[in-house]
């Protein structure tokens, strides 16, 4: 059964009860795209720099210092998803006086879920593919900062055995 039914239907609701649908549908296959963009891991390694060991390299050091990135979803963006959907349809049931005005209601809770799921899996995706080895710091220990609230992130130091939860 197609959703398009509803515009033929004698009842005087059809049309937003359509619309209410649809956005919900989006919302779900939203919430899909991000958890499954932000559900990914990314192996990067980086040479170790020259003098770093203080002189003459230990007996079995390592050349390269290597890390594996996890990118994992966040339940705040999944939660934000939810309450503009939440608030558009009980905006709908408050204000709107037309279908047309619940139509238009909606149409703007759509973008504002389409501008969050984009905006979740570039930010998420770019902190992923654009991060190079995690920065060390002057104690050497690992700086990473996870793209949150984007997305949730950890590090595992390979080299070292490590692992750094952001």
């Amino acid at each position: 059964m197609s959703l398009r039914v509803a515009e033929r239907s004698p009842l005087a609701g059809a049309q937003v009860v359509r619309d209410v649908l649809g956005a919900v549908v989006l919302t779900a296959v939203a919430g899909a795209v991000v958890w499954t963009a932000s559900s990914t891991t990314r192996r990067v390694c980086t040479p170790v720099p020259y003098g770093w060991w203080g002189g003459l390299a230990p007996a079995g050091a390592p050349e390269e210092f290597c890390a594996i990135l996890h990118l994992e979803p966040s339940p705040l963006v999944l939660l934000a998803l939810a309450l503009v959907l939440v608030f558009s349809i009980s905006r709908v049931l408050r204000v709107a006086r037309s279908a047309q005005e619940s139509a238009r209601i909606l149409s703007r809770a759509v973008t504002a879920i389409v501008i969050i799921a984009a905006a979740t899996v570039v930010v998420g995706q770019a902190w992923l593919w654009l991060h190079g080895y995690p920065s060390t710091g002057p104690d050497g220990a690992l700086f990473v900062v996870p793209p949150f609230p984007f997305a949730a992130g950890s590090v595992e130091e390979e080299t070292f055995n490590f692992a750094f939860l952001g």
